[in-house]
């Protein structure tokens, strides 16, 4: 009786270990209600029986791939067995070196690979780690790209995240139509879709056991799940809305998810930011006209040093804005139906600024060898009258309207001399827009150092005419140094046109 007992449970008996043996089960589903790793706990219920599965002493975990840690894990155990994901459909086990893919194969296979005692169990939590903005580039972009399509021609949509064979996302499709809710179906198993879904996810901060589908983005709302979003809908909470205002929303979270180290490299430091700006804010058109505001201002009697600052308030609000609008204007031409046109803009662009970078260098030759009359790059005579007629007005302003005077006066000549001073601004701001993709909040601090830039070599010259009350003598020293001047913004052209084309 003893020798039966012994025959019957040797299959089972002899794989124990003294410690589990872990084996992996691998799946993708991202739908809320769905629970598919149950399937596999149910074949180990029906292929082996409690005593059988007690004596293989293993350790099932199952892992939902959708999430990107867990997608992390299952590269790291098919890594450590010589093998990809590329060499596997999902779902799979594995079991040591065994690897069993698709449910079917996984029935018919499990027994004789869990009886096997030979194979020795592998590990995936150890480095395995995601960012979901690590290989994913060319997704995102493809992503970022349909966002930016679907802000500036798609009619009104809002954006229902789905997956296939899902009846919680079958549900909220209902519910939409049946509201008269017009919206555009984004599949999860697109891979952009995913990985531009696993970013807005991490900027919204939702984790990822959380992170299901159907998910409905309606504006700067997002509902997860089918019963959130019928309750949504019913409640009259999601209504048909603006497709153009969802797609923007979407568009700033994916910006403000969390950087690779790449990306956040490639972002200008605040020294580079400020350095650029001084170079801009160098240009002579620029400081010229600023020292007969100072001129002026001094022949009349008036206060250079309070009236300057606010003349100077004026300028940072103009270049702030038009380096905003440059920079949100180069990024429509670069993305949507003129996307395709990219490559030769940045070409063209790049021709125009090596033409730029010889005429300055031109300029800075016939500078140093003091023949003045032969500069080129310079506001054009006609601009240089009409601003010259403007700061000669102010001279007879006084009192409470001074202030504001001073504050108009510095937009518009500001605007004015972008003629000249603002090649340099635009080649720089079009730098900035094409080596990285830097978040809202990134963009705006970076104009701001930018602009701050610009103004300090103007704040000089303000401190120094309010100190010395000697414009003569600080106009002198510009036009002495003004070769050096004309020889940076050449150079600075040249680094841009080398910028636009590698």
């Amino acid at each position: 009786m003893v020798m039966l007992l012994i025959w019957y449970g040797r299959g089972s008996l002899s794989v124990r270990a003294a410690e589990p043996r872990t084996v992996y089960f691998f799946y993708n589903n991202p739908c809320a209600s769905c629970h598919e790793e149950d399937k596999i706990y149910e074949i180990f219920h029906e292929t082996f029986s409690d005593g059988e599965r007690k004596s293989l002493n293993y350790d099932l975990q199952a892992y939902n791939t959708f999430e990107p840690s867990n997608e992390a894990v299952m590269d790291r155990v098919l890594e450590t067995i010589g093998t990809s994901r590329q060499d596997v459909t999902l779902p799979i086990l594995v079991a040591g070196t065994n690897v069993l893919s698709g449910y079917d194969v996984i029935r018919s296979k499990v027994r004789s690979v869990m009886e096997d005692p030979s194979w020795q169990p592998v590990t995936g939590e150890e480095s395995a780690s995601y960012d979901p903005a690590d290989g994913e580039t060319g997704a995102v972009a493809a992503f970022r790209e349909r966002l930016q399509e679907m802000s500036q021609n798609t009619p009104d949509q809002l954006v229902l995240f789905v997956t296939t064979a899902c009846d919680d996302c079958e549900r909220a499709e209902t519910a939409l139509k049946q509201a008269g809710i017009s919206y555009a179906a984004w599949n999860v198993s697109d891979p952009e879709v995913y990985a531009g879904y696993q970013l807005l996810m991490q900027a919204r901060g939702i984790e990822e056991g959380a992170r299901k589908v159907p998910c409905l983005a309606s504006g700067d709302s997002l509902f997860v799940g089918s019963s959130e979003i019928l309750a949504e809908v019913k409640g009259g909470q999601v209504t048909a809305g603006d497709s153009r205002q969802t797609a923007k929303v979407l568009l700033s979270d994916l910006s403000n998810a969390s950087l690779s180290e790449a990306d956040t490299a490639s972002i200008p430091k605040w020294y580079q930011l400020l350095g650029e700006g001084v170079v801009v804010g160098l240009n002579p058109c620029s400081l010229s006209m600023l020292l007969m505001v100072l001129s002026v201002l001094a022949s009349s009697g008036k206060k250079a040093g309070r009236t300057g600052a606010v003349f100077l308030v004026g300028k940072a609000i103009a270049y702030l804005g038009i380096g905003l609008a440059v920079f949100q204007a180069y990024g429509m031409l670069t993305s949507g139906v003129f996307g395709k046109a990219r490559q030769v803009l940045r070409g063209i662009l790049s021709v125009v600024f090596l033409i730029l970078a010889i005429l300055y260098l031109l300029d800075a030759y016939h500078a140093f060898r003091m023949e003045f009359g032969k500069i080129r790059m310079q506001l054009p005579a006609k601009f240089r009258r009409a601003e010259h007629h403007a700061i000669q007005k102010i001279g007879s302003i006084s009192g409470a309207m001074l202030v504001p005077a001073a504050l108009l006066l510095g937009i518009l000549i500001s605007v004015g001399e972008f003629f000249c001073a603002g090649q340099l601004y635009t080649a720089s701001i079009i730098s900035m827009a094409e080596t990285q993709t830097i978040p809202q909040i990134r963009i705006i601090t970076s104009f701001v150092l930018f602009t701050a830039g610009i103004l300090i070599p103007s704040a000089v010259l303000v401190i120094a005419a309010s100190v010395t009350g000697s414009i003569e003598r600080i106009a002198g020293f510009m036009a002495r140094h003004e070769a050096w001047i004309k020889t940076a913004s050449g150079a600075m052209f040249l680094i841009f046109a080398v910028i636009l084309v590698v």
